[in-house]
């Protein structure tokens, strides 16, 4: 199975704290710390839960549709859930971002401008990119011949249904809007931009032609092709 694991993952969440400081769960200005602490871990024993919860029907899922693959769909498979995570994760970071940006504009107008249009050429950018990667999931999915293509997409639609509980169990999301945070924000587009574009580039899909193709060597010039005329015992060249 081609690696899409911790590095990835570590990636992922490199790429998540380059913009952390802006998107944040919501706070409690008002409330003392002891409450938002209570409220925090509150929320996040309600994520834990679901967590546990779509971990058994995932592990169910999983082992029913391993029973019907032969080897190299269930290889495939792995690939397929591997890749289709990452793409979910940075189509979550766009819509952070995306709101993000538009928050920080609304609430300072003097950098909305700027924040518009950095967003706008990093969408233009990414957006292109996890089009072709969705398109991608669909054939390579066709492409594997697996027993049922509905099961497979029910698996991953239920992978995306834990995700998203999960999220919202962990309660809304707040964008800190100060003049400071919101520039690391359209500083951190500057560094997570290449670093999106390179991911999403190297993601391989099965029955897509695993394989970096070589580019052929160029063909060398004419004159170099001639062989050169052997030399007689004077050095004159042979006619």
């Amino acid at each position: 199975m081609k690696k899409t694991g911790i590095l990835t993952f570590v990636f992922l969440a490199a790429l998540f704290a380059s913009y952390g400081p802006v998107a944040v769960y919501a706070e409690e200005k008002d409330k003392p710390a002891a409450a938002v602490a209570e409220n925090e871990k509150a929320a996040e024993d309600a994520a834990a839960k679901v967590r546990s919860d779509y971990k058994e029907k995932i592990k169910a899922a999983t082992s029913e549709l391993g029973e019907s693959f032969n080897e190299e769909q269930t290889v495939n498979m792995g690939r397929i859930r591997g890749n289709f995570g990452i793409i979910r994760a940075i189509k979550i970071m766009k819509h952070d971002i995306g709101d993000a940006v538009k928050r920080c504009g609304d609430a300072n107008a003097d950098m909305e401008d700027a924040m518009t249009k950095r967003f706008s050429a990093w969408d233009k950018t990414v957006a292109p990119l996890l089009k072709e990667d969705e398109k991608n999931l669909e054939d390579s999915i066709k492409k594997s011949s697996f027993p049922d293509e509905k099961k497979v997409r029910a698996y991953l639609s239920l992978i995306d249904d834990a995700a998203e509980e999960s999220d919202k169990a962990l309660g809304e999301k707040q964008v800190i809007t100060t003049p400071e945070s919101c520039q690391y924000l359209m500083t951190s587009l500057d560094k997570s931009e290449p670093m999106v574009v390179s991911l999403l580039n190297g993601i391989k899909w099965p029955m897509l032609g695993d394989a970096v193709e070589e580019k052929p060597a160029a063909e060398p010039a004419e004159e170099t092709k001639k062989e050169e005329k052997p030399e007689d015992k004077n050095g004159d060249k042979a006619e």
